[in-house]
Parts: C-alpha cells; structure tokens; sequence
C-alpha cells in the first residue's frame, strides 16, 4: 500500500466533506421534491381535511353542471320550437278571422 503524504490526507479529507456536504444538499432537495409531490397530489386528488375536492373531484362536479345545462339548452330548444309553432298557428288564425270579418261586410 503506497504511503500517504500529509497532503495527501488534507485532499481526501476535503473530498470526502465536500462529498458528505454534497448528500446533504442532495437529501434536503429530495425532501424538498417529495414535499412538492405531496401537495400536487393533495391539489390534485384532495386528502380529508379538504373533504377529497382536489381538481379532479371539481372537474367531474364541472362535467355534470354542463352536462345538465346542455340538457336543459336542448330543452328549451325544443320548447322554444314548440311556441314558435303554436304562435304561427294563432297568428295565421287570427289573420284569417280579420279576412273573413272584411269579406262579410
């Protein structure tokens, strides 16, 4: 085994810290990224303090709002049809009434 100078013993200690200083880095940004995952899967999914109404639960409430405002468009839709149909009707019938009362005197 090839003898170590006193240099050499300063270098690899400094490495060896400068390693030990880099993990510690390491692990406090990993603690950092599983903290940022928690609460994006808290925003996302919801957890029970929020009473699970993450975006997802609000995206699914959203879809069945439209959905039943779409409902309710094809519905008046229909009805609007309906009362357009119903009014010529009366109208034609009224200008009917109108000719035959001017055609009897």
């Amino acid at each position: 085994m090839p003898q170590l100078f006193p240099d050499d013993v300063k270098v690899m200690i400094e490495k060896v810290d400068r390693l030990e200083n880099h993990f510690k880095v390491y692990k406090s940004d990993m603690e950092d990224v599983k903290d940022a995952i928690k609460d994006l899967k808290t925003a996302i999914i919801g957890n029970e303090i929020n009473g699970r109404k993450g975006f997802i639960n609000v995206l699914d409430i959203l879809e069945k709002k439209v959905d039943d405002l779409n409902n309710k468009h094809i519905l008046l839709e229909d009805n609007m049809k309906n009362i357009k149909f119903v009014s010529r009707g009366f109208i034609t019938a009224f200008i009917g009434y109108l000719f035959w009362l001017v055609s009897n005197k």
